[in-house]
């Protein structure tokens, strides 16, 4: 095959020949940066799933090939004219390394769009093309100084192409014949030496471009330990591609609502209070996704016990995940690593620190009269405030209210009574907590009790009589005989807190 020689016009447009490489590269690394501020985004919880088909385009393959196609040429020449050649057999490397990358992190898009990505995977795909576009703003740097004719004495062209000795034969055709090639050891020693004389021609540029380099590297891993990959603690959001949300609290207990024991010796329960919501509408979480890791084990999601903890939260059991809601997730784990270190692992990756409560310990009792405040937030309910204004005990209530008939209103009046009991009025302040009814508050955590003389009476099944119109109280119908009362008063026992709120 007889092929003209082009030496000449690549001696002559060595620079121009360069600036459009530096052009690939600049359109290359764009290309990479998109997809790598995408992941970043995505991870955070700020990118659509459905625009992940917009980063996995083919077209920087076309740059791919041009780039290594000029330095195969360049190649040629360096090499034909006994020239260092080491820096485009780098280039064509790392750029062969960079389309393996782009090709793996498009396939990862690809799996966004169609499916679920882990978050191990995700991290994985930003990492690699974090790490490329580091090489490739340096190639830009070093190819763009010598498309400018920066000032270093191997590539100033301008003595090159008389050094290169361009004359009239560079322009001829010559046989292109693929034969056998000088020793492989030979040619390692002059690469060698090659790079030798390169790196003291060029000291101090290729010693800076090391420094900045291996601040990048320290940079870039510190980000990574600090940032990407670090642990969360309690009260932090996390947010993922499906979801966002937050470990509130963490306990352990082996006792149920009712204070009853339900733990064998060797066992306890952690629960886990995780505020969570769905960034895709209505969705099931998978279970499997959400694990309890001890320096010893791993456990998963128990949902066997989630009735058993009603005072403390909802027990996760398989519900629709969709709107902003506090679920607890119920780990059964062993007595013994009690002490380690636990953490709730989202797909073996995203990672958060607890530091559990122990429900179980000594309770903290606290005494209230008429009108003071129980602080919620020190308690497993963690928000909310609730308050007895008033009270008040007999046999019938009367009140007025409102309603309306074809438009026109009317009032009335309604009496509340009890044939064989009587009736306890309680005027609370409930501060939205988890949106409990008043009557649920007391039902769930209050106890009520008084005494007549020194007998202490419980009163064991309290029935709610309030009206579904009425909103400044609630009526609860008690026995006969608190009436005579010489002491009332109810007990709130919210796990490892206790409230006694006098009433009389």
């Amino acid at each position: 095959m007889v092929l003209r020689k082009p030496y000449g016009f690549l001696i002559k447009h060595f620079k121009m020949i360069h600036l459009v490489l530096t052009v690939l590269y600049i359109y290359l690394a764009m290309k990479v940066n998109n997809m790598l501020r995408y992941y970043n985004n995505f991870i955070a919880g700020k990118e659509s799933k459905l625009n992940a088909i917009k980063y996995a385009t083919n077209y920087y393959l076309i740059a791919i090939i041009l780039s290594i196609a000029i330095c195969l040429v360049i190649y040629a020449l360096m090499r034909y004219k006994k020239k260092p050649k080491l820096f485009y057999v780098v280039l064509m490397a790392i750029y062969l390394a960079i389309t393996l990358v782009i090709i793996f992190a498009q396939g990862g898009l690809n799996t966004i769009y169609i499916g679920e990505v882990s978050s191990k995977e995700l991290r994985l795909y930003h990492d690699l093309l974090q790490i490329i576009i580091i090489f490739q703003y340096l190639t830009i740097l070093v190819t763009l100084i010598r498309g400018l004719g920066f000032d270093i004495k191997k590539f100033n062209f301008k003595e090159d192409i008389a050094e290169l000795q361009l004359d009239v034969t560079d322009n001829e055709e010559v046989e292109l014949t693929i034969g056998s090639t000088e020793g492989i050891l030979r040619r390692i020693r002059r690469q060698l030496r090659e790079l030798k004389y390169y790196y003291k021609e060029n000291k101090l540029f290729i010693d800076v471009i090391g420094i900045l380099f291996t601040v990048i590297i320290v940079l870039s891993i510190i980000v990574n330990i600090k940032i990407v990959h670090k642990s969360f603690k309690e009260g932090e959001e996390v947010s993922t591609d499906k979801y966002s949300f937050t470990v509130t609290n963490s306990y352990l207990t082996n006792k149920s609502f009712d204070g009853d024991s339900i733990s064998d010796a060797n066992n306890t329960f952690l629960l886990a209070q995780i505020f969570i919501y769905s960034k895709v509408g209505r969705t099931e979480l998978n279970t499997g996704n959400i694990t309890l890791k001890t320096e010893h084990n791993t456990y998963t999601i128990n949902t066997r016990y989630t009735t058993l903890f009603k005072d403390v939260g909802v027990g996760f059991k398989d519900q629709i995940i969709s709107t902003p809601r506090s679920f607890l997730f119920i780990f059964v784990i062993s007595n013994a690593e009690l002490k380690d270190k636990m953490q709730i692992h989202y797909i073996g990756d995203i990672k958060i620190d607890l530091n559990p409560i122990n429900l179980d310990k000594s309770v903290k009792t606290t005494n209230l009269q008429i009108g003071e405040s129980i602080d919620l937030g020190k308690t497993v309910l963690s928000s909310g405030k609730i308050a007895i204004n008033r009270f008040d005990v007999k046999n019938s209530y009367t009140y007025n209210y409102e309603y309306e008939i074809y438009g026109k209103k009317y009032t009335s009046k309604l009496n509340i009574i009890s044939p064989n009991k009587t009736i306890l009025y309680l005027n609370l302040t409930n501060q939205n907590i988890r949106g409990i009814s008043d009557y649920d508050l007391i039902k769930t955590y209050g106890t009520i009790k008084y005494k007549i003389a020194d007998t202490e009476f419980t009163i064991k099944t309290p029935i709610n009589k309030t009206p579904t119109s009425y909103k400044d109280g609630i009526f609860i119908e008690v026995d006969k005989q608190m009436e005579q009362a010489t002491s009332i008063w109810i007990e709130f026992n919210i796990r490892n807190q206790k409230y006694i709120y006098t009433l009389k």
